[in-house]
């Protein structure tokens, strides 16, 4: 299958269930040059001359995620557009929060002042010798 297409998409973003574009499917020419060359030859036709084209838009329903497995399908066409970063699930992991809860937080707040509290009462007695 010869293809020749314009793939239209918005910048890559956290939102999982926002997804906009559009392909544009342009009917390669008849002849055996490599694609590269058919890709440059539509570009430099004459308007008179240009090939028809079927835009076909894409959303959520076009767009599978990364892990996501494909099952009871025999062939799919697929285009990889956001990778490394820029994709949606790496976009939307954040650096998890330690969870503590409030009685955690108050009690190592208490250990801390007790401590703090007999390591003057052990200070006070050195520094009275001292005197």
């Amino acid at each position: 299958m010869d293809l020749n297409l314009r793939l239209f998409v918005q910048h890559p973003n956290p939102s999982l269930y926002n997804f906009e574009g559009f392909v544009d499917f342009k009917e390669a020419p008849a002849t055996n040059l490599d694609s590269a060359y058919q890709i440059e030859d539509l570009e430099n036709e004459s308007p008179g001359q240009k090939p028809e084209s079927c835009k076909q838009s894409l959303d959520t329903k076009n767009f599978i995620f990364k892990g996501s497995k494909i099952r009871n399908t025999a062939w799919i066409l697929g285009i990889v557009l956001y990778t490394g970063t820029d994709t949606k699930i790496q976009q939307n992991s954040l650096r998890v929060r330690n969870k503590v809860s409030h009685l955690e937080q108050r009690m190592s707040i208490i250990i801390i002042s007790l401590f703090g509290f007999q390591l003057i009462l052990a200070i006070i007695p050195i520094v009275w010798r001292a005197i």
